[in-house]
């Protein structure tokens, strides 16, 4: 009996060991299988926030282009056509890319692929107008531009840009969500592998004593498998959330208003991607030579200096980014202090947008690090960052053209009609006085005529300069067309006004202006004056009473000031020039 019940106890214990050994197993297959799912899972979601990302390029580029084709328009600017073109071209490599990025039967593959349609159409439209702008003129791109459908197609590419966005967006929720899941159900299964190989390695101790060096490598073996599978699921997850940082970095630089918001926003989200690193944020001067410190954080911030000139950067050099994982790893960057007062690691990355640096990204670390996944993330959000501020510089280059007189530099006529009304209602509101000065320079087109255009556009622009020196913070400086100008004084009576009038006149009578070193000659000026409410309580009415007061001083014998209805006036009695 002892024999046959040691025997049964044995072959128990067996048959326990084996089925622990198939649970393990099956906890195993599980466990693997989750592994891969949420492996899969990861690249999924990986998958469409690379889809969002060249969704948002693709926007980028379609917006550049037109704006680089609208301002070829307005100004014939080969640089502009040059830069239209560069973005037209990369317009249609993503559209025509982006189907590639879905299942051929899928609804988006197809919105996609019109998509591209509409891009290549919208591209070659526009690519007719510049045609047309080169060969003909404004006159024959105007002509062009009644022809095509550029804004429809306009409207249809963000309408289907919005689709697929939207789409993408649900989908990466809800891959988030699965992926979420995922990693619960892997982390489960780790937790019931974990027990289970603690019940087989107590079996073992109580089973196989003769095999305890096997049974302790076996542990020593489990226990590493389980550290790599917590490295590479931290890894994962530390991935997924950079990945979503530099989403959110991305998204929130779209709605950025300026330049300031620009950089702290990529300030905000760079100190929480590179944590431990201390950076700056540097933009290039309009003087293209070297780069200004905007924006800094962590303690050794200061240590690349205020000013990096471009000849003492690498990075800005080269157009590319340079990283020193040690002092003695490569070139060192001249902008950088000595390398025992230095961050013993540093990175330097251009901001570059369509082949223009917008300015510098340094991070720099205390340790020795490799930087290599550091520099990934840098030029990731420093590509965002440079396209941004390209858009917003692009943006406020258009917004200032078209409210300034290219020549005179002074507002031009359609910010006169804007801002003439809003100026007469604030000063009704306040119950204050508004006077406009309508300037007209005397003989201008017999000194075209003696001394040609050149020299008539130098005495406009020195006037302008003149006009525009002369008044207070709140006065608008207007070129009204050819060589009248008008000056629109808020909160300045009739009195107050003559008087600056009369300032402005004998200015210009002490104005002395040479073209090609030869004297125009004397100059003067007319200038009739309107108050509202008084003499206009409009703006149709008060020009037309400053036009009327204009034409008195005119048939005054002009170099003078003429006060509308009232006929006084100011100025000398002889005929001016």
């Amino acid at each position: 009996m002892p024999n046959g019940f040691g025997s049964g106890t044995r072959r128990l214990q067996a048959v326990g060991f084996v089925v622990f050994l198939l649970l393990l197993g099956s906890v195993a297959a599980l466990l693997l299988d989750a592994v891969g799912r949420y492996t899969d899972d990861a690249e999924d979601v990986a998958h469409t926030q690379h889809v969002l990302a060249t969704l948002a390029g693709l926007e980028a580029r379609v917006q550049g282009a037109i704006a680089q084709q609208r301002l070829f328009l307005l100004l014939g600017d080969p640089d502009s056509l040059a830069k239209f073109s560069i973005a037209a071209g990369a317009s249609r490599e993503i559209a025509l890319e982006l189907p590639n990025l879905f299942a051929a039967d899928s609804p988006q593959a197809g919105l996609a692929g019109t998509l591209e349609r509409q891009v290549d159409a919208r591209m070659t439209a526009a690519e007719g107008v510049a045609v047309a702008r080169q060969q003909g003129g404004l006159q024959a791109a105007v002509t062009e531009l009644g022809k095509g459908q550029g804004l429809v197609l306009e409207r249809d590419i963000e309408r289907r840009l919005a689709q697929l966005r939207q789409t993408e967006q649900q989908r990466l929720l809800d891959r988030q969500q699965v992926s979420e899941a995922s990693n619960s159900r892997l982390a489960l299964l780790g937790s019931l592998g974990l027990l289970l190989a603690a019940l087989v390695v107590v079996s073992m101790m109580l089973l196989l004593l003769r095999e305890n060096r096997q049974r302790r490598r076996a542990e020593q073996a489990s226990e590493s498998d389980r550290a790599a599978l917590r490295r590479s699921v931290g890894e994962l997850e530390t991935r997924q959330q950079q990945l979503r940082s530099l989403a959110d970095h991305s998204s929130l630089l779209q709605d950025c208003q300026n330049e300031l918001e620009a950089l702290e926003v990529s300030a905000n989200a760079l100190r929480e991607l590179c944590a431990g690193w201390s950076g700056a944020l540097y933009l290039m001067r309009a003087s293209r030579d070297y780069a200004e410190r905007a924006r800094s954080w962590g303690p050794a911030a200061s240590q690349p200096g205020e000013v990096v000139a471009m000849q003492a950067c690498w990075a800005l050099r080269r157009a590319e980014s340079h990283l020193l994982p040690s002092p003695e790893a490569g070139p060192r960057c001249a902008h950088l202090p000595a390398p025992d007062e230095c961050c013993a690691t540093s990175l330097c990355v251009p901001l570059l947008a369509q082949g223009e640096l917008q300015g510098l990204l340094w991070l720099g670390h205390e340790g020795m690090e490799t930087g290599e996944p550091i520099r990934d993330l840098a030029e990731s959000a420093g590509r965002d960052l440079a396209l941004t501020l390209g858009n917003l510089r692009l943006r406020e280059s258009l917004r200032r053209q078209s409210i300034r007189d290219p020549l005179t530099g002074l507002f031009n006529r359609r910010y006169l009609d804007e801002s003439l009304g809003r100026e007469l209602a604030r000063c009704r509101r306040r119950q204050q006085p508004l006077t406009v000065l309508m300037c007209d320079l005397d003989h201008f087109k017999r000194l075209n005529d003696g001394f040609g255009h050149e020299a008539g556009d130098a005495v406009l622009r020195a006037f302008g300069e003149l006009l525009g020196k002369a008044g207070r913070g709140e006065d608008i400086p207007c070129r009204y067309g050819g060589e009248e100008f008008l000056l629109i004084l808020p909160d300045a009576d009739a009195t107050t006004a003559l008087g600056r009038a009369e300032r402005i006149r004998g200015a210009v009578a002490a104005l002395r202006v040479e073209h090609l070193g030869r004297p125009v000659g004397a100059l003067s000026v007319s200038i009739g004056v309107a108050c509202a409410p008084q003499h206009g309580e409009d703006e149709a009415s008060l020009l037309r009473a400053a036009d009327a007061a204009l034409y008195a001083a005119k048939h005054g014998g002009r170099n003078r000031v003429v006060l509308a209805n009232s006929g006084a006036e100011t100025g000398p009695v002889t005929q001016a020039l």
